[in-house]
């Protein structure tokens, strides 16, 4: 079966040609295209129709299956704020959008983590949970292989918890001291930020100040990445903030609902690698309750290339199949 899969991310929009279980060929754009003033949403249209054409090439898809970043209800994503920021009030009818580019193709939409867990679920993996770290922090809970969305598909947002007694970085939603603006890709850059403006002179003495001429506006989440796996101690304490406020929250899902696995996704989870998965490990283990668990074989990293997303959506639409 071939299912035309996106992943459409805050950073990157991705389209993939599905054929039963792997991916024959892979488009992306960045999701910076789609931003701007006025509709998005012709934007949006063109990216996608771009996108599928690239790895479609002329032929029709089977059927369409959408990842997107967001609380999904019968197609429609609710909010969007890694996508377009805080601003856009109004819900996004991505089947709908489906259907206009592809008549008579099924389709099918859900939130994006909701896609990378069914990835895991076809791993034969029932009982887990799914966090992605990249321009936000998404998270899945899945019990008997399905995923705990709630009545609305809100469940599992556990990016926009407002960390108690976090510094009050700023969250794509407009909110404050959230997971996503701590330790996410965008998250960790802020908590930098935050940081450096607290510690100038500790900031200038990092290998951090280098790229960025002593500016720590002028950041990247690559910078920060790159000087961690330097060994940059400055570069170190921050992102082992993240790590620690991250490792907190999955305790705490742990503890909640029983579960012993956690995948980690998403490029920033990729990019800062098995020394920030070893922290965030640690981190869960300190939060919680000492029942046995094993939280260093508990909390996984994704492989660079695995797309969970796009391969996830295919799964996905194969179950709702």
């Amino acid at each position: 079966m071939s299912i035309l899969v996106f992943d459409l991310g805050g950073t990157h929009l991705r389209a993939g040609a599905w054929v039963d279980g792997r991916l024959q060929a892979i488009a992306r754009l960045r999701s910076d295209t789609v931003r701007g003033a006025g509709d998005f949403m012709p934007r949006l249209e063109r990216a996608v129709s771009d996108l599928a054409a690239q790895v479609m090439q002329g032929a029709a898809p089977e059927a369409v299956s959408m990842a997107v970043p967001g609380p999904v209800h019968d197609g429609m994503v609710e909010r969007l704020p890694s996508l377009v920021g805080p601003s856009y009030e109004g819900g996004v009818d991505f089947a709908a959008l489906a259907r206009r580019l592809w008549p008579g193709a099924p389709v099918s939409v859900c939130n994006d983590l909701t896609a990378a867990g069914h990835l895991y679920v076809s791993r034969g993996h029932p009982d887990f949970g799914v966090l992605t770290l990249g321009s936000g922090v998404g998270g899945k809970l899945f019990i008997d292989g399905r995923p705990l969305l709630g009545r609305l598909g809100f469940g599992g947002e556990i990016g926009h918890w407002r960390v108690p007694g976090a510094p009050p970085t700023a969250c794509d939603c407009g909110g404050k001291g959230h997971l996503s603006g701590l330790s996410s890709g965008r998250g960790a850059l802020r908590l930098a930020q935050w940081r450096a403006a607290h510690d100038p002179d500790g900031f200038l003495a990092s290998a951090l100040a280098g790229p960025c001429r002593g500016d720590a506006r002028a950041l990247t989440p690559e910078d920060l990445v790159t000087a961690f796996h330097a060994g940059d101690a400055w570069a170190a304490a921050s992102l082992a903030e993240s790590a620690e406020h991250l490792g907190a929250a999955i305790a705490a899902l742990g503890l909640a609902a029983g579960l012993e696995v956690f995948f980690l996704t998403g490029g920033f989870a990729v990019a800062a690698g098995e020394p920030f998965r070893a922290q965030v490990a640690a981190a869960a283990e300190t939060y919680a309750w000492r029942t046995g668990q094993d939280w260093n074989e508990g909390v996984r990293l994704a492989a660079a290339d695995e797309e969970p997303g796009l391969l996830g959506a295919g799964w996905f639409a194969r179950a709702m199949a």
